[in-house]
């Protein structure tokens, strides 16, 4: 392993979705529906994926609340802006090969369980029930109501590369504004039982395997869920 893919490697202190203990927490399914996220005047809804699938707006029932709560205990002037919400696993399974090529490219030297451990950084591997599958995991930032959003140290969905590791969580190469933001966002997601992913600022979720492992949860609450009349009404 050479130098750069070195410092692209995680701190051992992070455990990835790559990593067999996330894959090996069991999933009790609680049923509970998919409903979609509606704006509020504290919670505002970014289109960017709406064109991909216009279903990115489901997220599990209990997940909506509790997003709406953080929203309404940020600031007068500061919102939520959310992104994205419920994937398809199909669109899942895309994502991770599209940026499997482009580290297959920076990392030529690298072996594929390499490639895989770093694609995790940023995009859930497809056969671990990714965390955007089942609804229960969201990605979003601050903004100002009606305005722009706020310098969170990177844009949303930066990836390690581009970044150079901005876009984890604890990352100290960014601003105090920047950190001050992210402890913002941080507060009121954490009051609200969500779990972050420390390497992308902007994942969150409730339920999932992820989230019981940072919780310490003996199982997760939901799991894949595939789209049908029964859910997605």
């Amino acid at each position: 392993m050479n130098d750069e893919l070195r410092r692209s490697e995680s701190s051992p202190s992070i455990v990835l979705m790559a990593d067999p203990v996330i894959g090996s927490i069991p999933i009790s399914e609680s049923d509970e529906a998919l409903i979609p996220l509606e704006p509020t005047t504290k919670l505002s809804l970014e289109s960017t994926f709406k064109e991909t699938d216009p279903r990115y707006v489901y997220l599990r029932k209990s997940v909506a609340e509790s997003l709406y709560s953080a929203a309404e205990s940020l600031p007068d002037d500061i919102e939520i802006r959310f992104y994205e919400g419920w994937r398809s696993r199909e669109i899942q399974a895309r994502y991770f090969r599209e940026f499997l090529d482009v580290l297959r490219s920076t990392y030529p030297e690298a072996s594929l369980p390499q490639l895989q451990r770093l694609a995790s950084r940023y995009v859930s591997p497809p056969w671990i029930t990714p965390p955007h599958t089942t609804g229960g995991a969201v990605d979003l930032t601050l903004a100002f109501i009606d305005g722009p959003e706020l310098d969170m140290g990177t844009k949303i969905n930066a990836t390690p590369e581009e970044s150079e590791n901005r876009c984890y969580t604890s990352s100290e190469s960014i601003s105090d504004e920047a950190r001050k933001n992210r402890q913002l966002l941080i507060g009121v997601l954490t009051s609200q039982g969500f779990a972050n992913y420390p390497t992308e600022w902007w994942h969150w979720s409730k339920g999932d395997r992820y989230w019981a492992y940072v919780y310490g949860h003996k199982k997760a609450l939901f799991g894949e869920l595939e789209p049908s009349t029964k859910h997605f009404q």
